[in-house]
């Protein structure tokens, strides 16, 4: 019986891919399927030119919602890896896929990734739950 992981991305940076490539070698074998499904870059993100798309990246049309100072990430992943047996979510209070699948309830194994300390901001209230 084969397993099937998903992992949740805001995009896909070029240095990433040689990373996912060999973890997807890696799992496969012990029998894990490993998927990558991704929003596309913001504005930021793509003033850097390192986007990737690689032919295995599921691709997730998203959006940005702005409120009370912050911005929360849409990229309605959850379609893709909500029958899977685990899914590895960014450690972004702002990621709505990162909030779905802690609150997921099922035998769905969740795990986060990300800069746990607040490298990039201040830590919000999502974030630091999320940690907790």
């Amino acid at each position: 019986m084969t397993s099937e992981v998903w992992v949740v991305q805001p995009y896909v940076p070029n240095y990433r891919v040689p990373f996912f490539e060999g973890l997807s070698r890696s799992l496969a074998e012990s029998g894990i399927t490993l998927r990558v499904v991704a929003g596309r870059p913001d504005a930021v993100q793509a003033s850097r030119g390192d986007s990737a798309t690689p032919q295995w990246l599921t691709q997730a049309n998203g959006r940005l919602m702005h409120a009370f100072g912050r911005t929360l990430t849409l990229t309605r992943t959850r379609q893709h890896w909500r029958n899977a047996d685990g899914v590895i979510v960014p450690h972004m209070g702002s990621s709505l896929d990162a909030l779905l699948a802690l609150a997921h309830k099922s035998s769905l194994r969740v795990g986060v990734w990300g800069h746990i300390a607040p490298y990039t901001s201040e830590p919000n209230p999502l974030d630091q739950a999320i940690e907790r």
